[in-house]
């Protein structure tokens, strides 16, 4: 489900492009601060998110984005006063909360769909089988490449299957699993062969 690469995360869900904006972005604030032990904290974790996502965690991004801010405000100078208009062009203001539009969408999806996955392995533990398959129709809403969903709704289906002995459930157990497929070419067609 995440890459366990920050980088390589925010690069297959944004585009390259964005990547190269928010390295820039990275840089420029690294340049900025002045403060050493605010500088050794922003790149100890930038260099631990290259083997974690911890940025996409909502509040893990807030807080790093937060300091970011802090460290590269100027001493001496109220917040009214570095904030006017005539200091910052328009073009960089709109540059950066277009990014942070992008990055928020991402870390939100992320989130959400993560949230109603777990929901939904709940209620399939609970055997629960109808609340299951709402939340895990909910995931591939909010995320339709989260392979991991359709691969417990061709679970989901086959438990619907021994139930009722519906051979539709069976078709759809098969169309969930070529979808699993079709989002991670690694996968088995498990669920699916197991019923035949």
């Amino acid at each position: 489900m995440f890459a366990h690469n920050f980088y390589l995360q925010l690069a297959s869900e944004t585009g390259v492009p964005c990547l190269l904006v928010f390295i820039y972005l990275i840089v420029f604030i690294y340049k900025k601060m002045t403060n050493p032990f605010l500088k050794t904290g922003f790149l100890a974790i930038l260099i631990q998110n290259i083997f974690e996502y911890n940025l996409f965690i909502l509040a893990n991004g807030i807080l790093f984005w937060s300091i970011a801010a802090y460290a590269i405000k100027p001493t001496g100078v109220s917040v009214h006063s570095y904030l006017e208009p005539e200091t910052k062009p328009i073009l960089l203001r709109f540059a950066l909360i277009l990014l942070l539009i992008i990055y928020s969408n991402g870390v939100y999806k992320v989130y959400l769909s993560t949230n109603y996955y777990n929901q939904a392995e709940i209620y399939f533990k609970d055997k629960n089988l109808e609340l299951a398959q709402n939340y895990l129709d909910k995931t591939i809403k909010t995320k339709p490449d989260f392979w991991q969903a359709y691969y417990k709704l061709s679970a989901v289906r086959i438990e619907q299957f021994k139930g009722t002995r519906f051979k539709s459930y069976l078709y759809e157990a098969l169309t969930a699993s070529e979808k699993t497929k079709s989002h991670n070419p690694y996968f088995k067609y498990y669920y699916a062969k197991k019923s035949h």
